[in-house]
């Protein structure tokens, strides 16, 4: 009996697969160079997504985009640079993404942080947008 319903459940999930589309959506991935983020972009593009790929090393992002287009067929994946330990990188990424589309429907937030080493004030900066003077 639970041989039978696990055949129900698996034939069920494949029927639902079959009707998810993400044709005509456009997706950002960030990190989508490798592991989680990476495979998240193949499974988007296989169905039909236009992806943008969030890159800090463009060279990789290039490689990625390549292996996505082979492996799903995708005609529909460019690659930016940002680099989301930098709010100076993520506002210009947010302007030249704004320049270029019109609209964006998905964002996969993926990518780790990954910040130089900063002084405690520098940090203070970031978190709070105001100068902070550590006294001793």
């Amino acid at each position: 009996m639970s041989s039978l319903l696990a055949n129900n459940s698996s034939e069920n999930k494949q029927k639902k697969d079959q009707n998810i589309s993400m044709i005509g959506k456009r997706v950002i991935v960030t990190g989508p160079t490798s592991g989680f983020g990476k495979e998240i972009a193949i499974e988007l593009a296989a169905l039909g997504a236009e992806l943008v790929l969030a890159c800090r090393d463009l060279e990789r992002g290039e490689r990625t985009a390549d292996e996505i287009k082979q492996r799903t067929g995708a005609k529909n994946c460019a690659v930016m640079h940002v680099d989301t330990s930098s709010q100076k990188s993520i506002n210009e990424f947010s302007l030249q993404f704004r320049l270029k589309y019109s609209h964006l429907d998905v964002l996969v937030n993926n990518a780790g942080i990954n910040r130089p080493k900063q002084s405690l004030s520098q940090v203070l900066f970031l978190k709070f947008r105001a100068p902070v003077t550590i006294l001793p």
